[in-house]
């Protein structure tokens, strides 16, 4: 306090005396260090502990060494494995399928032929049955698609009436007609022939003969056997030296 410093020394001792024995004589809640907190090195601490007399150049405790941490790895936590399921059965094909009549049918007609009983016969045929009807639905909707469908429709591109189809050919056959005049001014047909035992060569003539007259093509013909046909045909022929 401010005016204790007007004091003597004696009165000065005197007086932290009385104030020493006031403050021990206190209730010992008053006094006592809070728990959890570590005492200052001197004021409060020095009436506590007086008998030990002043202590002003105490050095502090020096704070305990931390633990140094572990190297060790932490030893890894192991589950256990889960419980294996049980596999699953393999899925077939969905019954009324066609995959499904493709593998039941074959089944069904042999346990029939092996055991003709009413519900393996009937069995069968019920299958059969179902095929049947898959079939026909299939073949219905697909005219149905086809009709509706310029692309897929076969009479848009060659109609069944007599009068379309009659125009189409006299077209297409116009063009087949200039295709192979075009071609025969390019190219020949080499006839291979034999003059004896060969019935066809005979009938071979006349159609070379249309295409030499129609459309002008040169008839080469070579003889196999060396011998002439037996018509006269081609009278100017070749005797093969190994072209055919």
């Amino acid at each position: 306090m401010p005016h204790l410093r007007h004091l003597c020394p004696i009165a000065l001792a005197m007086a932290m005396t009385g104030q020493a024995l006031a403050e021990d004589s206190a209730p010992p809640s008053a006094n006592a260090a809070k728990p959890g907190h570590s005492p200052a090195l001197a004021g409060e601490s020095f009436y506590q502990d007086k008998e030990r007399g002043w202590f002003w150049y105490e050095e502090p405790p020096e704070p305990l060494p931390e633990p140094a941490p572990s190297t060790d790895p932490a030893p890894e936590k192991t589950e256990p494995p889960p419980p294996e399921a049980a596999p699953a059965p393999p899925a077939g094909p969905a019954p009324g399928s066609v995959a499904w009549i493709r593998e039941v049918l074959p089944k069904l007609r042999e346990a029939a032929i092996d055991k003709p009983s009413d519900e393996n016969i009937q069995a069968y045929y019920y299958a059969q049955r179902l095929m049947m009807d898959k079939s026909e639905r299939f073949s219905r909707r697909s005219m149905e698609v086809i009709r509706n469908d310029p692309f897929l429709d076969e009479d848009l591109r060659y109609p069944a009436s007599n009068a379309a189809s009659d125009a189409l050919a006299s077209a297409a056959g116009r063009q087949k007609e200039t295709l192979l005049k075009m071609i025969a001014g390019n190219a020949g047909i080499v006839f291979f022939f034999k003059g004896e035992q060969c019935p066809l060569c005979e009938q071979a003539v006349t159609a070379l003969a249309a295409l030499e007259h129609r459309y002008g093509f040169t008839v080469i013909p070579v003889s196999l056997d060396g011998k002439p046909l037996p018509s006269g045909a081609y009278p100017t022929y070749q005797t093969d030296t190994g072209l055919a």
